[in-house]
């Protein structure tokens, strides 16, 4: 996704580039008192991490791309590129095998989703939470009631999930960027532990990755009409089951406001914004109307109650500084953060991460009204879009400049280059001939065609027949 740079730009590049800096602050303070060094010397490291990936940048930007890549070259790439994926895959899957008989410590989906005689799976106003529910009876329904078999399932959605978060990552942020998105996902202690523990969240995160992922793809192709309103109201069934939802309405936008190679005038914009809300908003009576007539309730009840679930309480920043055991990630992770503060400068024109630091604050936002709730943390999607922007902002530095062509320059100013003068030869022109005066429809009646006749009856023929007449000598008609 790529967006027109503007004022607006800067001003998320400057909210970015201060909560990069607030961070790298609040982990150097957490290293410092874990390995009990002074403060100044986090700090100095900090800064000469900063002032190393900027010189970086910088030499990057000034050294221009020769060439390009040949296609063996791409189709190398790409077998080498499944063969990483499916390793990182491999050692992602033996790290949750390893840690796989602490897993369960959180069993309380598992005592409501069992199947016992008399038990029914109680209701819920969270519909991502009823979904998991509803899922983990059915599984353990087939497969006996059995705490591993919803463990194997949280590992299956988890790599479902982190897939179609690579490709989405991979349209966006290259082939480096997706690689380090893929990596973190699979090695991070964070991630291991949401695959061991059964919870609602991987399944919610197939869903809202799969709609992710299909927002992004839809960025390289011109949208049809009725697509706007399917858009909007497959984001709002999302919206609905859970408040993470949100911020597929800000990827949707972006769909609607990216630059693309044809520009689509102001009128269709209009319209398709028009689509997208009007499919939002039926999406939203059609999931709260189908709630009533699940579970019996009026509308107006079930409306009610999914409010009160989502409304906003008091502003609180929710400050935490995590556990000293596992700060390498953390560190790694805020390092690569740095990359994008620099990439945003190497586009003059193009911003590509406006789109994706908005969505991101706006989902920290509602986490310090705390919208969220204690089933449905918002520690995992903060988590993953951070992961996204750092593989972006790493795409942004590194990815490889295209020279531009002369047919694509932009002509010089008059007066800074030399007019040459070259004499043509002649090349003679045929004349063509006159066009033909025009004429009226002769209104007098054609001569009509000759038949020939055919005589179809006997000549009688009279041999007495007297060819010599007399005449009188007095008779003068020879004269």
């Amino acid at each position: 996704m790529t967006w027109k740079k503007n004022l607006f730009s800067y001003f998320v590049w400057f909210v970015y580039a201060l909560a990069v800096g607030l961070g790298m602050a609040c982990v150097g303070s957490v290293v410092c008192d874990y390995a009990d060094i002074p403060f100044y010397v986090g700090i100095a490291l900090g800064i000469a991490w900063v002032f190393l990936v900027g010189g970086a940048v910088f030499l990057l930007h000034r050294r221009r791309a020769s060439g390009g890549r040949t296609q063996r070259e791409s189709a190398m790439g790409t077998v080498a590129e499944a063969a990483i994926v499916v390793i990182v895959l491999a050692a992602g899957l033996v790290l949750r095998v390893y840690g796989i008989d602490g897993a369960g410590e959180k069993a309380a989906y598992f005592q409501a989703a069992s199947v016992m005689s008399g038990q029914e799976i109680p209701q819920v106003v969270q519909g991502s939470v009823y979904l998991y529910l509803q899922l983990l009876h059915v599984v353990f329904y087939f497969l006996g009631n059995k705490l591993m078999a919803g463990v194997w399932l949280q590992i299956l959605l988890q790599f479902t999930a982190v897939l179609l978060l690579y490709f989405a990552v991979r349209c966006f942020a290259g082939r480096a960027g997706s690689m380090i998105f893929l990596c973190f996902c699979m090695f991070s202690s964070f991630m291991v532990e949401e695959a061991l523990n059964l919870s609602p969240e991987m399944l919610y995160l197939v869903i809202w990755s799969g709609v992710l992922l299909w927002l992004v793809t839809a960025t390289g192709r011109r949208f049809r009409v009725p697509e706007y309103f399917f858009t909007g109201l497959l984001v709002e069934v999302r919206c609905y089951l859970d408040v993470e939802g949100n911020f597929l309405v800000f990827a949707a936008g972006s769909v609607l406001f990216c630059r693309r190679d044809e520009e689509e005038q102001r009128g269709r914009m209009v319209q398709a914004g028009f689509l997208c809300v009007l499919g939002f908003l039926l999406g939203f009576l059609s999931c709260v109307l189908a709630d009533a007539v699940c579970s019996g309730k009026t509308f107006v009840g079930v409306l009610g109650a999914w409010m009160t679930l989502y409304r906003p309480e008091r502003f609180s920043v929710p400050l935490a500084t995590g556990e000293a055991q596992f700060p390498a990630e953390f560190i790694l992770l805020l390092c690569l953060l740095v990359f994008g503060v620099f990439g945003f400068w190497r586009d003059r024109e193009n911003d590509r991460m406006k789109g994706w630091v908005a969505g991101l604050c706006a989902m920290a936002l509602l986490s310090c009204f705390g919208c969220f709730t204690a089933l449905m943390p918002v520690g995992v999607y903060l988590f993953l879009l951070m992961l996204a922007l750092a593989a972006l902002g790493v795409d942004e530095c590194f990815r490889r400049i295209e020279p531009v062509r002369e047919e694509d320059a932009e002509p010089e100013e008059q007066g800074t280059e030399e007019l040459v003068f070259v004499r043509l030869p002649e090349v003679p022109r045929r004349r063509e001939p006159p066009p033909a005066p025009g004429m009226i429809e002769n209104p007098l009646p054609l001569p009509k065609r000759h038949v020939s006749r055919v005589l179809d009856y006997d000549i009688k023929s009279v041999d007495s027949s007297v060819y010599d007449l007399e005449t009188d000598d007095n008779d003068d008609f020879d004269l």
